[in-house]
């Protein structure tokens, strides 16, 4: 990566997996003018983890489609997009713990997201399991 500064190589100094937020922390060092960064990197799950349809078709996973299922449901909410946000990292961490394959089938996605979702609040789980 190079320097938001100088635009010169940097190194990686100090480094931590996130396992809440399924990302990387890194702090970084510019070789030439010495400042420091630190930066989030997020996993490409597009290219981790394919999704089996009812047809048993294999499409890569798509957060954002994740992401916008649980908007839709919260919007009943104060701070849905907040809100989201967290629910989709939790929903993903359950997902990274339980898949021994790079293949999830849509039906145990749907049910992590509820059971997500109804931890947090009935009303949206119901209506994400209704749109589902």
């Amino acid at each position: 990566m190079v320097c938001y500064y100088c635009k010169k190589n940097t190194v990686v100094v100090n480094s931590r997996i996130q396992i809440k937020s399924n990302s990387v922390w890194r702090r970084r060092r510019c070789l030439v003018c010495g400042n420091v960064m630190t930066t989030t990197e997020k996993y490409d799950l597009s290219s981790l983890i394919m999704v089996e349809n009812k047809e048993k078709r294999l499409n890569p996973f798509k957060r954002d489609i994740l992401f916008l299922s649980i908007y839709n449901c919260l919007s009943h909410s104060k701070q849905p997009l907040a809100i989201s946000e967290s629910l989709t990292d939790t929903v993903l961490s359950r997902i990274m713990a339980e898949q021994n394959s790079s293949k999830i089938d849509t039906k145990l996605l749907i049910s992590i997201t509820y059971t997500v979702l109804s931890r947090f609040d009935r009303l949206a789980a119901d209506q994400y399991i209704a749109n589902h």
